[in-house]
């Protein structure tokens, strides 16, 4: 069982999808009460957009160990990325209700509220986990958006946050988004340096290309406008959602981790 377990993450990390799934879900099958089994096939299924089947493992898992908490926080991102609306905030307010310092919920949270428009409660839920001992870094990516996002005055703060956020993760490309749009209000040889920033380290980041159009326009600097705005059809077309896989990416690296301490 323990080897069929170990080749399917082999397999999973050569991307032989195919194989892994079949041993990581026969580990699984016959051991539904170890969590690295049940963490690891969850997130094959997410990898796969199986997010009902991911959802079934989490959710059994977590009746064997409810204390484990990265067991809810992979339910919680399996439900947001299959659409089922209400339920990921739902699951992830209950796991804070038992861990209210629990940092990586309250960044899911925060995603889900802010992609459904709810920006004060996405605000609301930055500021709590900011408040906690030991926040993570993307609750002060979090809380600077959702300032940016109402409208508000509050340029230092957003500034603030988002270096923080900088200074613990520094290639993390939304924030050099963020920091853009925040100085594009006022100074706007930064705001270029930082979107520049931002489409150097992903260069599929049209919003970042679309606001470096209208930067350029605005400083002269036609050509590159130019080819910036090329840049942004070229990539609507794709038809990407960048940020939803910034971030499903993050979390799932949490996830991850965890289920490395888990099984250690």
């Amino acid at each position: 069982m323990a080897l069929t377990y170990l080749r399917g993450k082999i397999e999973a990390a050569m991307g032989k999808d195919r194989e892994a799934e079949r041993d990581l879900s026969e580990a699984f099958g016959r051991a539904p009460d170890q969590a690295n089994y049940a963490l690891d096939l969850g997130l094959l299924y997410i990898h796969l957009r199986k997010y009902q089947q991911s959802s079934e493992v989490f959710e059994q898992e977590a009746k064997h160990h409810p204390d484990f908490s990265f067991l809810r926080l992979g339910l919680a991102l399996a439900q947001y990325l299959g659409g089922r609306h209400a339920e990921p905030a739902q699951t992830c307010r209950a796991l804070l209700e038992q861990q209210p310092d629990f940092s990586p919920a309250r960044v899911l949270l925060a995603w889900v509220l802010t992609s459904q428009g709810k920006l004060q409660d996405a605000e609301q839920v930055a500021v709590a986990g900011l408040n906690t001992p030991s926040p993570i870094p993307y609750l002060y990516y979090f809380h600077a958006v959702t300032l940016l996002k109402l409208e508000s005055k509050q340029y230092d703060q957003m500034q603030q946050d988002l270096r923080h956020a900088l200074d613990a993760v520094p290639s993390f490309t939304l924030c050099y988004l963020a920091l853009g749009k925040v100085h594009q209000l006022g100074d706007l040889v930064t705001a270029t340096a930082d979107l520049e920033k931002a489409v150097s380290l992903d260069p599929a980041l049209a919003e970042a290309w679309y606001h470096l159009t209208a930067l350029y326009d605005r400083t002269g600097r036609h050509s590159e406008a130019l080819r910036a705005r090329e840049r942004v059809d070229a990539l609507r077309k794709e038809k990407t959602d960048r940020e939803t896989e910034m971030m499903q990416k993050e979390i799932i690296r949490a996830l991850g981790e965890a289920n490395e301490g888990f099984r250690s």
